[in-house]
């Protein structure tokens, strides 16, 4: 299967998903609500399904959660962190891949996401761009 690219048209990035049947969801969670609802609708601009979170524990309550097949996560979440809805989405023996974003590089944080499984690590600010490339690595290995 071919996986989607990226080309940038006039400063704009364009998606195009090919032999995508269904329409997929992508979860955004993180407490910063401006940073929440840029990456939602950055991501339905791109033909996405996206929904935001403002917590680990709002997303584990809600209803449609483990439909996502892929999540963006901000390692430092208020109340349950990202590390720590990694580890509870693991034992209830979910392998949905997460990419975690952080204001912050520190590397035994960076460690621990990649030893709990979690798949890439985006430090802010990043590009639209580098958000949407790792979500296709993800989604079309």
């Amino acid at each position: 299967m071919q996986g989607a690219r990226y080309p940038c048209e006039m400063g704009r990035i364009l998606i195009s998903r090919v032999n995508t049947p269904q329409v997929t969801l992508v979860s955004v969670i993180d407490d910063d609500e401006s940073v929440r609802s840029s990456l939602v609708l950055l991501l339905r601009s791109q033909g996405f399904d996206s929904r935001g979170y403002a917590s680990g524990e709002a997303f584990l309550e809600a209803t449609d959660a483990m439909e996502s097949r892929c999540l963006v996560v901000d390692v430092g979440l208020k109340g349950m962190s990202g590390i720590e809805l990694q580890a509870r989405l693991r034992s209830l023996k979910s392998t949905v891949p997460i990419i975690f974003i952080s204001a912050h590089r520190d590397d035994e944080t960076i460690r621990r996401a990649h030893a709990g499984g979690g798949r890439d690590f985006l430090v802010k600010p990043f590009s639209e761009a580098t958000l949407l490339a790792s979500i296709d690595r993800l989604l079309n290995p």
